[in-house]
């Protein structure tokens, strides 16, 4: 596995899509990657890359419920991909953060806008709010968060194999609740 996730990213700001429960989670990247290396969350592997179990309600992280809106209808469903699941969640970001500076959000009137450049979308950013200085968002599309009551945040990668596609989407062990006073010491890397 290759360094690649929380602790590369040049993004200041991950926000995990939650499809089932129609919420996003946003946290300063910064933030998350000092708290994963005090060593407090459980390290899991999936098939195809490696990372800590959150807990949803911890205090850096912010929680929005957009359940009274139109923007999760996309990304429910059948999806043909981690690509194509990855895209949804990114137009509903996107959208939301639009809808959100139209409305009164802050700063006003700036606009997100989608980054198509593929070397500055492989160091972990999906959207650039441009305002001075630009604000770089990375999207990840958490389609267990509802079930397990916990983000996974990535940290390692491996090369994507076809056949290893969407494997962690299926129900294991691992995705259990993770008591967030408990101390998990089997995590070296951390």
């Amino acid at each position: 596995m290759y360094e690649y996730g929380i602790h590369t990213s040049r993004a200041d700001f991950w926000i995990h899509v939650v499809p089932g429960t129609e919420q996003l989670f946003i946290y300063e990247r910064r933030r998350m990657s000092k708290e994963i290396k005090s060593g407090k969350y459980k390290h899991v592997e999936i098939p195809t890359a490696s990372g800590v179990l959150v807990p949803l309600d911890e205090w850096f992280i912010r929680s929005v419920c957009l359940s009274r809106t139109r923007l999760f209808k996309a990304c429910k469903g059948h999806y043909a991909s981690d690509a194509d699941i990855g895209h949804r969640c990114e137009d509903v970001v996107e959208t939301w953060l639009n809808m959100h500076n139209l409305h009164g959000g802050f700063p006003p009137l700036l606009m997100a806008t989608r980054i198509t450049d593929r070397e500055t979308q492989f160091t972990g950013c999906d959207l650039v709010v441009e305002r001075p200085p630009a604000v770089l968002i990375e999207v990840k599309a958490d389609t267990r968060a509802d079930d397990t009551g916990n983000l996974f945040v990535q940290t390692h990668e491996q090369h994507h194999q076809v056949d290893q596609r969407n494997g962690h989407r299926q129900p294991e062990p691992y995705l259990l609740r993770v008591d967030r006073n408990e101390k998990h010491g089997d995590d070296d890397a951390y």
